[in-house]
């Protein structure tokens, strides 16, 4: 039985040597992008039906959810191969991670704002 490992040049893990997503987009992955935003919209609104500050339009976040997955799997359809990505791409995803984390923190205090506003009144 070991000797089907020896000979055989199969490899189940071959798949993460993969790189990030090729660039430009290509439209799969600009449908991913969108299908993407659209599920952040909708989890969104459904965020905002449970906090009372909109009416409710959706009884489940399970569309939400769903479509930002999909989204990814499509982005995620074109691969570069490992080691090709310009040295600067490192810096450039720090960056964007520092912004999301600041985003992310300026949208908690405006939600929290929000909601302590409409409970005072």
């Amino acid at each position: 039985m070991t000797g089907y490992r020896d000979t055989s040049n199969y490899d189940p893990y071959a798949a993460s040597d993969y790189g990030p997503p090729l660039r430009p987009y290509n439209w799969v992955q600009w449908t991913g992008v969108g299908l993407g935003v659209l599920g952040i919209v909708i989890d969104l609104m459904w965020f905002a039906g449970q906090a009372g500050v909109m009416p409710k339009l959706l009884d489940s976040p399970a569309l939400g959810v769903s479509l930002p997955l999909f989204g990814v799997a499509l982005i995620n359809s074109r691969r570069d191969s490992a080691g090709t990505a310009d040295p600067k791409s490192r810096r450039r995803r720090l960056a964007l991670v520092i912004a999301g984390a600041v985003g992310a923190a300026i949208l908690g205090a405006a939600v929290a704002i929000i909601l302590q506003f409409k409970a005072a009144i």
